[in-house]
């Protein structure tokens, strides 16, 4: 029932100040996509021992271990902050599983809770791996350190749950949490599925949080909306064209009413179409080469989020 985890997401600060991805803007269907593969700063890379990116345990480098050891004890020290303040400070009951009811109409928050679980699982995962990186380690080993890293902290939120009184060890989040790490593990490792799906998240104010005048993109369930992208600039045939370049198929789910709860609820499965903005801001704004940091924010920022205004969406309540 508590909220996701959000301290892995957090790298995002330590991360895209050093991400310089070097990308152009794509003249034909064999430049289809602009890498967002972190590149080190000169100033940086040259300070960097040459096994930095070796995973043999033969020929560690201390300052990378460091960097290391900030990143993982940064993340737990930031979630045990975190959560004794918003969930742990009358723990010490018995230790209890709890059924939150999934996706069900009478389930705690319609199964939002659940995707957003799985999100900060997903999203994680990729941004920790980022960090990961950052520190000198070879793109998979980062990315072993960040799914470990990752589900245990989200493992371990999910057992100090079990001993709030007013909460419990719920078998949904974990389950998402498994499912959000694996799914990162997976785009991670496939170039090609990561050119063609993102998971994002749009957050629109919902309107109990705004009739109590507050925006709490955290745990406004009914404000948030998950989707599943499939980018059209994946596939040289639409990439090459202006008008199917920057169109993008959406899948979502949202559930109003149930957390904050309002008289009325609705769980709706959501279909339509989005705009791609890396790409479209690559186009229009960041073609000329010269501003490497700032694509790279931006191919970071709009895989995981969703800008209000920039989908149409058609919905069936379930």
């Amino acid at each position: 029932m508590s909220t996701p985890c959000i301290a892995p997401l957090l790298v995002v600060i330590l991360i895209l100040p050093f991400a310089s991805p070097g990308c152009a803007a794509p003249n034909g269907p064999a430049e289809v996509r602009c890498r967002t593969d972190m590149q080190f700063p000169t100033s940086l890379s040259k300070d960097l021992p040459t096994a930095v990116d070796s995973d043999s345990p033969h020929q560690p480098s201390t300052r990378n271990a460091d960097r290391d050891r900030v990143l993982i004890g940064g993340a737990i020290l930031f979630t045990g902050a975190y959560g004794y303040r918003a969930w742990w400070k009358d723990a010490g009951g018995e230790f209890r599983l709890i059924n939150e009811g999934g996706f069900g109409e009478n389930s705690y928050a319609g199964g939002i809770d659940k995707l957003g679980h799985l999100y900060i699982g997903y999203a994680g995962t990729r941004l920790l791996t980022r960090g990961f990186e950052w520190s000198g380690s070879s793109h998979d080993r980062a990315l072993r350190l960040s799914a470990l890293t990752v589900s245990g902290i989200q493992l371990a939120v999910e057992v100090l749950d079990g001993f709030d009184r007013d909460s419990g060890f719920s078998i949904g989040d974990a389950v998402a949490n498994i499912a959000g790490t694996g799914l990162g593990f997976l785009l991670e490792s496939n170039p090609r599925l990561d050119e063609i799906f993102d998971l994002r998240i749009r957050y629109i104010p919902s309107h109990e949080t705004r009739r109590l005048g507050k925006v709490d993109p955290v745990d406004d369930y009914s404000g948030q909306t998950y989707l599943l992208i499939a980018k059209a600039d994946a596939f040289p045939v639409f990439a090459r064209h202006k008008a199917t370049r920057y169109l993008e198929l959406a899948l979502g789910y949202g559930a109003v009413g149930f957390e904050p709860p309002e008289p009325a609820k609705r769980r709706t499965f959501y279909y339509g179409v989005s705009i791609n903005l890396s790409r479209l801001l690559d186009d229009a704004v960041l073609a000329d080469g010269h501003h490497r940091t700032a694509q790279a924010i931006s191919h970071q920022l709009f895989e995981y989020i969703q800008i209000p205004g920039t989908t149409y969406l058609s919905g069936k309540n379930l």
